[in-house]
């Protein structure tokens, strides 16, 4: 059934396009309250802001990365060891902080590890 076992984590921000006549009033700001009230396990991190606050919005994937490895059981290590032979040296360090404030940023949340049979 709809929503059952699964997350939806999302990126809280809101992109609004500026090529769409009148977006602003057509965007569904509600979106993520829409998917909870239809049973869908919704966890809204706000990446962008906190990408944003480490100095580069655009590792908002990374710090949604971080978020999704406290729901992926896989260890600690398998993620360092990708992120580290993945990134370039010239961003490596930010983007493993980046990782780090979104893992930070979803253990409050207390949300198990997604079975196997999920992923």
């Amino acid at each position: 059934t709809q929503g059952e076992g699964g997350i939806l984590l999302v990126n809280d921000h809101e992109i609004i396009p500026g090529s769409v006549a009148n977006a602003a009033d057509k965007y569904p700001h509600h979106s993520i309250d829409f998917l909870r009230d239809k049973g869908v396990r919704t966890i809204a991190v706000p990446a962008s802001r906190m990408a944003q606050d480490l100095g580069d919005g655009r590792m908002a994937n990374i710090v949604l990365l971080g978020a999704l490895s406290t729901l992926i059981d896989l260890p600690e290590a398998a993620w360092q060891e990708t992120l580290r032979a993945k990134l370039p040296a010239k961003y490596r360090d930010a983007n493993l902080r980046a990782f780090t404030v979104g893992k930070e940023s979803l253990i409050a949340y207390s949300v198990s590890p997604l079975p196997h049979a999920e992923r």
